[in-house]
């Protein structure tokens, strides 16, 4: 069982609404804002809910309440126990916004809640909301028995901011850094653009190229082919009998009687004259059978 109030008014710190951060201790992807309450805060009401939700949880008899009632977990924290001691000095300092001797509680969720300021309109701009804003939040309280941890918390559900005041963080709001300015009026500077406009002829910013022609070349004749003369030496010419072949001689046919053999003409004696320089008659043999030599074919010549 849960129950869902509102807390009194609490300056934001640590905010993560806008995007959810890993808590290593469960796993989960949460949103989450811490709620930094004054010293005069009234914590009745979360108080009463805290012990409503142990009673829901565990029952009405506290002396039935699993484990160490004194070890429980509170969600009421003092502020002081969030004091940072510097490793060098040694010297005690709290966030900026912590008091010592007040309250904060952690408010987480897995849901994204909304965000809106005192206009009920919801808050898309994250600069808006900021730590060092106050606001106040609607909670859920529940109590938990988990793996020997038991407690009580509060789940976060919606926020509404109520107010501005110094950012933790340093950074400053534009509209505290600057007062207004005179500007011109929009209406004449509107109706100015809507002028019409004349426009004007581009002259050109070029020469234009003057560009030379060169006559054509006057075609000349091709000069006339002459034919190379090559003298060639001449080479004295020998005269060379010419050879014939020999005209067939007819088959013999069988019982045709064989052609009497040539006379061998016996050698000329060495003192007797060159026959190129004396007429020899030419002495052949004829046959009635044998063909005579045509003219320019040798015959049987013996010289």
């Amino acid at each position: 069982m849960s129950i869902r109030l509102n807390t009194p008014e609490f300056r934001v710190a640590f905010p993560s609404v806008g995007r959810p951060k890993h808590n290593t201790l469960n796993g989960k992807e949460e949103y989450s804002v811490v709620a930094l309450f004054p010293k005069d805060a009234d914590m009745t009401v979360l108080a009463n809910a805290a012990q409503e939700a142990l009673i829901a949880k565990f029952g009405a008899d506290r002396n039935k309440w699993p484990g160490d009632i004194n070890k429980y977990k509170s969600p009421f924290r003092d502020q002081g126990d969030r004091e940072q001691i510097d490793k060098i000095t040694g010297a005690r300092t709290l966030y900026e916004g912590y008091e010592r001797g007040a309250f904060y509680i952690n408010l987480k969720s897995t849901k994204q809640p909304d965000v809106v300021n005192g206009r009920l309109e919801k808050i898309i701009d994250s600069n808006e909301f900021y730590g060092g804003c106050w606001a106040i939040a609607s909670i859920t309280a529940y109590a938990y028995d988990e793996a020997g941890n038991r407690g009580v918390a509060f789940g976060l559900g919606n926020i509404q901011k109520v107010r501005d005041d110094t950012n933790f963080g340093g950074s400053t709001k534009a509209t505290d850094d600057f007062v207004p300015v005179a500007m011109p009026d929009a209406t004449n500077m509107v109706s100015g653009m809507h002028q019409p406009m004349t426009a004007q002829p581009v002259q050109p910013q070029y020469q234009p190229m003057q560009t030379q022609m060169t006559p054509p070349a006057q075609h000349q004749p091709m000069p006339t082919h002459q034919p190379v003369q090559t003298q060639m030496p001449m080479q004295p010419m020998t005269h060379q009998p010419v050879q014939t072949q020999q005209p067939a001689q007819p088959a013999q046919t069988v019982g045709q009687p064989m052609p009497p053999m040539m006379p061998q003409q016996t050698a000329q004696p060495m003192h007797q004259t060159h026959p190129m320089h004396q007429a020899t008659p030419m002495q052949t043999m004829t046959h009635p059978m044998t063909p005579q030599p045509t003219m320019g074919t040798p015959g049987n010549v013996f010289s």
